[in-house]
Parts: C-alpha cells; structure tokens; sequence
C-alpha cells in the first residue's frame, strides 16, 4: 500500500484497538463510526461500518439505516449518535444536547 502519510494506517489501527478496550460496547462504537462516516464522506468506511454493524454488533436494518444520520431506535444510543454528529460536524464547540 503506497500511502501519503505512512504512519496513518498504524494511527489508526492503534486508535481502533483502544477504543475496541473502550466500555463503550460494541453496537455504540458501529453507531457513533456510521455517523462519522457519514458526514464525513468516506463511503468505503460507511460501507464497511455498516456491514460490521450487521455482522459484529447485530445492528438491525432499521438501525443501520438510521444511524448514519445520528438517529437511533434505541432511546438510549440516540444522545451518543447526536453527540456524535456534533463533534463530527462542528469540531470545535458542542452544545447542551441533554435538552
């Protein structure tokens, strides 16, 4: 693989395994990468992301449908796809989202 920033694979794959060691379970962390994913335009990551949410954290179809757009129809993921979306899309600040 010829690769502009050589180090940015082994980045990433560090920062994967830490978060796989994260409490966050699995489901949330497929949620939260759809959502990036998402916004951020990457369609391979989105795709991937999408069949690991299938596959690995037995997202349903439903689920994986909306958590790209940072819904879920779960109650209590839904504030970790907002929270998501925020600092996906503004980087900077994020607002009050309990309200």
């Amino acid at each position: 693989m010829n690769c502009a920033y050589p180090a940015a694979p082994e980045g990433y794959l560090n920062l994967s395994n830490t978060l796989a060691k994260s409490k966050l379970a699995a489901p949330t962390r497929e949620r939260i990468a759809l959502v990036v994913a998402q916004i951020k335009g990457y369609d391979y990551c989105l795709s991937a992301h999408h069949y690991l949410g299938k596959n690995l954290a037995k997202l349903d179809e439903a689920e994986n449908a909306a958590n790209p757009n940072g819904a879920s129809n779960h109650p209590g993921t839904d504030t970790a796809g907002r929270f998501a979306t925020e600092v996906a899309r503004e980087r900077r600040h994020v607002e009050d989202l309990s309200a």
